[in-house]
């Protein structure tokens, strides 16, 4: 029973701490709705929206101008220009030449733009750099491929125009045992270089150079004609044949009564003398066979 006293202060005074707190509330909220409702603040408040607008306008202002927003220039085509000539077109056009690399081209003179990027025609802003290739003065060199495998004269050609070298015939030399165009041995700059020299060790020589090869024939400048004498024209067609020689005319005395059995007892040109291949010989022919004739 003696409690219930104290709990009854204990509500008053909370139900009285509640209604100070409310009260002051109110008072604060009339405060702030009077501030915010004054002159001088709708005042500051309207100067600090105008000065962030202003400054949202003049730094769009700013960019627009920095960026050149929507302002673009066709990129020029600088492909054959020289570099001092594209540098001066990309400044024309407010653009930065930039060289990215160089590469050797075979008839092209150094410090000439073979590439760009970006492409010619492209829209690019201002100031913009322009990245090219050019050409360069020197060329790279290539070691001297080996023969071995690729004696015959075209395949070693082809071999040497993947390494951007060329080859061209120097001598032609007949071989009786090697087929026709096998190369026997180089010519670089009047230097002989046979298949042990590319064994021993490279041999470099600049792109674009060109190699000299000494290569075989199996035709001679000049061959001996055979002895025909006391051989049928049979045999002597044959004996011609063999030496790339040609039957010219066959002239038949009156006892010859069938030819390609006939006896050859005279020739033109004689036996053993030097003719170009092909070469014409003539032969007389008789029925019975010369003294010394088996």
């Amino acid at each position: 029973m003696e409690d219930q006293p104290k709990h009854k202060d204990y509500r008053e005074k909370l139900q009285e701490l509640l209604e100070k707190i409310k009260a002051k509330l109110i008072w604060l909220g009339r405060e702030l709705r009077a501030f915010l409702s004054s002159p001088l603040f709708l005042k500051n408040l309207g100067l600090m929206a105008g000065t962030a607008l202003l400054l949202l306008f003049l730094t769009s202002r700013w960019l627009h101008c920095y960026t050149r927003h929507g302002e673009s220039y066709p990129v020029p085509d600088f492909a054959g220009l020289s570099l001092d000539e594209a540098r001066e077109a990309a400044a024309d056009n407010y653009m930065e030449l930039v060289v990215r690399d160089s590469i050797w081209v075979e008839n092209q003179p150094g410090g000439i733009v073979l590439e760009q990027e970006p492409e010619p025609a492209s829209r690019v802003k201002r100031n913009r750099k322009i990245y090219v290739r050019i050409s360069r003065s020197n060329p790279d060199e290539t070691v001297l491929p080996s023969l071995t495998g690729s004696y015959d004269f075209e395949q070693y050609k082809r071999k040497l125009a993947h390494r951007h070298l060329k080859l061209e015939v120097k001598e032609r030399v007949y071989h009786p045992q090697y087929a026709e165009n096998t190369i026997l041995h180089l010519f670089y700059q009047g230097q002989k270089i046979t298949e042990n020299d590319l064994k021993k060790k490279q041999i470099k020589i600049p792109k674009g150079s060109t190699v000299y090869a000494v290569v075989t024939r199996r035709t001679a400048d000049f061959v001996n004609t055979p002895d025909l004498i006391c051989t049928t024209l049979s045999e002597a067609k044959f004996m011609l044949s063999a030496a790339n020689l040609t039957l010219g005319e066959a002239i038949e005395d009156p006892s010859v009564s069938e030819p390609e059995t006939a006896v050859v007892w005279k020739q033109d040109p004689p036996a053993n003398t030097r003719v170009k291949p092909g070469g014409v010989v003539k032969v007389y022919l008789t029925g019975r066979a010369p003294a010394g004739c088996e």
